[in-house]
C-alpha cells in the first residue's frame, strides 16, 4: 500500500517513528481513553500497596481480641462485602453473537492432543532417551 508505514519508500527513521507510535497506541489502547485507563491503573496499583500496611495495623488488634477465628470472621465479612458490591453493580446488556463454529471444536481437540503429547514427551523423554 502506498501510505502504509512499512512501505520501502519510507526512510528508516520514518519507519521507526511509525513503529513507536504504534507501540504507544497499543500500550494506551487508543488515544481517546488513555488518560482514563492510566488513572485507573494508578489507582489499582495504589490500592494494592495499601493492603499490607492495613493488614499490619488491623491484624494485631483482631488477634488480641480473641483467637484467630476473629481474624477469619473479619476476612469473611470483607469478602461478603466485596461480593455484595460486585453483585449490585450490574453490567449493561451486551450484544450476543455466535462466535464458535463446528470446526472450532475440532481445533480445540487437536490443540489439547498436541499439548498432552508435548507434556508426555517432556515428562517421559528424559527417562527413555
Amino acid at each position: 500500500m502506498p501510505g502504509s508505514p512499512s512501505m520501502p519508500k519510507h526512510s528508516r527513521r520514518m519507519r521507526l517513528v511509525y513503529f513507536f507510535i504504534g507501540i504507544f497506541i497499543a500500550l494506551t489502547a487508543g488515544l481517546s481513553n488513555s488518560f482514563i485507563k492510566a488513572k485507573g491503573l494508578y489507582m489499582g496499583l495504589g490500592f494494592q500497596q495499601l493492603g499490607v500496611p492495613l493488614a499490619c495495623i488491623i491484624s494485631p488488634f483482631l488477634t488480641s481480641i480473641g483467637d484467630w477465628t476473629v481474624l477469619y470472621t473479619f476476612e469473611l465479612g470483607l469478602t461478603l462485602c466485596c461480593l455484595a458490591m460486585v453483585v449490585t453493580v450490574k453490567l449493561p446488556p451486551g450484544i450476543r453473537i455466535r462466535v464458535f463454529e463446528g470446526l472450532d471444536f475440532v481445533t480445540f481437540i487437536l490443540v489439547a492432543l498436541a499439548v498432552a503429547l508435548i507434556c508426555a514427551v517432556l515428562a517421559q523423554g528424559t527417562l527413555h532417551w
